[in-house]
């Protein structure tokens, strides 16, 4: 088991950055509090703990990386660009990628313990609609926007997830 229940039920983000990848050029975004959306995103770590577990080479890059982050708090934007450069790097040349955002999470849960969530959300349209109030005579008329750049709760839209305690 990764995590524990009580692990799960507590996991909070203590910070927070993407970055866009897997088209021509990456885009490097700030850190940014998820606010309002942070169950939204412990929801989707705790879907990936389910997954396959495996254990990273003692000299991996991305290991190393988040080795350093733990060490020095304050690295944590300028690590995430170095392994989102590095992942962009390997995905964007794969038949079949999809722009995307690479999510860095460090999360935090009960008796102090420490979590990396690293997640790749491909790019998905979606079509969001809105209408008025019309009016007693007719039936309100919806409008459709295109929304392109989304987070979608979709499990097909998280395309890759790494946990690391």
């Amino acid at each position: 088991m990764f995590l524990t229940a009580e692990e799960s039920a507590t996991l909070r983000i203590q910070s927070s950055v993407f970055h866009i990848v897997g088209d021509v050029n990456i885009r490097l975004l700030s850190e940014f509090s998820t606010g309002a959306f942070s169950e939204f995103f412990t929801d989707r770590v705790r879907s990936a703990t389910k997954g396959s577990r495996y254990r990273f080479a003692l000299d991996a890059p991305v290991l190393a990386k988040l080795k350093r982050i733990t060490a020095h708090p304050g690295m944590f934007q300028q690590e995430s660009e170095a392994l989102a450069e590095l992942f962009h790097s390997e995905h964007k040349s794969s038949p079949g990628s999809v722009p995307g955002a690479f999510l860095l999470l460090n999360l935090a849960f009960c008796g102090g313990g420490r979590l990396f969530a690293l997640l790749k959300f491909d790019n998905a349209r979606v079509i969001g609609y809105d209408f008025g109030a019309g009016t007693p005579a007719s039936r309100p008329k919806p409008t459709l926007t295109d929304i392109e750049n989304t987070f979608v709760e979709s499990r097909e839209a998280l395309q890759k997830a790494v946990l690391v305690r």
